[in-house]
């Protein structure tokens, strides 16, 4: 029998970020129940506040860092988190060409149905 979630508008949990979907944002889960949240890093644990939830996914703000990831970064730009023009400035370099590499592979696999050992590793900005 499958658990069956209740949750609400304005309910704060505790998540672990598993994934950085393609745009940026992280992916917790409850349960099997996705959370999407904005300016996260891969393996943090945060607490969140749902902004919004529908059948098979919730959206969520950012409250804490309980755990904060190796490599979180300081964004270099004053305006990161206000503008929208950037969704990585928080995470290392180096890591956000491992997320990319990722999302890039899995597009092709899901949609191509390519294997990942087509996809070359992504070639570094020499100035990042």
């Amino acid at each position: 029998m499958e658990e069956t979630l209740e949750l609400g508008v304005g309910q704060k949990l505790t998540v672990t970020i598993d994934d950085i979907a393609f745009g940026g944002e992280g992916v917790g889960r409850i349960s099997d129940f996705v959370v999407f949240v904005p300016f996260v890093v891969l393996g943090e644990i945060v607490e969140v506040e749902l902004i919004e939830v529908k059948k098979r996914f919730a959206r969520a703000k950012l409250l804490n860092i309980i755990k904060p990831s190796p490599d979180r970064a300081t964004p270099l730009c004053r305006y990161f988190g206000e503008c929208g023009g950037c969704q990585y400035q928080h995470i290392a370099y180096p890591a956000q060409l491992l997320i990319k590499h990722k999302q890039i592979t899995d597009l092709f696999q899901r949609v191509g149905g390519f294997s990942g050992a087509v996809i070359d590793p992504v070639i570094p900005c020499p100035k990042p």
